[in-house]
C-alpha cells in the first residue's frame, strides 16, 4: 500500500465512475438516476467510455498500475502536488517492475505525464464530441 499525504488544495475526481456502476449493475439500484437528465449523460459518455475502455486493453494488457482521473484544482497546479500524487504510484510499478498507463483527455495532461516518463501510444478522437483520449504507457525503469 502507497501512503501520500495530500494537502488540502488537491482533488481527487472519478466523475465517470457512476457511469460505470449504472452499466454494469443494471437500472434496478439506479432507478430515481434514469428519472432524471442522467440518461442523457450517459449516451453523451457512452462513446468516451467505450473508447478509453479499448485502448485500455489495447495497451495495458498486462500486469499494470492505472493512473484514473487525478487532478489539482487551479490554485494548487504548480506547487509539486501532481508530483505528490503520481510518484509513489510510479516507485511502486517501478519496484513490481511493471508499466503504468494512464489515458487523459487533455492536452495539458498529456504534456504533465509525459514529463514523467510516459509517452503516447495513441491519440483518438472520439466523433461527434470534441474529445480526444491519448493512451499513455510508462515502462518500467
Amino acid at each position: 500500500m502507497v501512503e501520500t499525504i495530500i494537502p488540502e488544495s488537491a482533488c481527487f475526481c472519478q466523475a465517470l465512475y457512476s457511469v460505470f456502476y449504472v452499466r454494469n449493475l443494471g437500472l434496478g439500484l439506479f432507478l430515481p438516476l434514469w428519472l432524471t437528465y442522467y440518461p442523457i449523460g450517459y449516451y453523451r459518455a457512452k462513446a468516451i467510455i467505450q473508447t478509453t475502455d479499448d485502448l485500455h486493453k489495447k495497451f495495458a494488457d498486462e500486469p499494470h498500475y492505472y493512473l484514473d482521473n487525478i487532478g489539482v484544482i487551479p490554485s494548487g497546479r504548480g506547487t509539486g502536488i501532481a508530483s505528490k500524487l503520481i510518484r509513489p504510484i510510479l516507485k511502486q510499478a517501478d519496484s513490481q517492475k511493471v508499466i503504468a498507463y494512464t489515458d487523459p483527455v487533455t492536452p495539458s495532461n498529456v504534456a504533465l505525464y509525459e514529463h514523467y516518463g510516459f509517452q503516447c501510444v495513441a491519440e483518438t478522437p472520439i466523433p461527434g464530441t470534441g474529445i480526444t483520449v491519448w493512451a499513455l504507457r510508462r515502462p518500467s525503469q
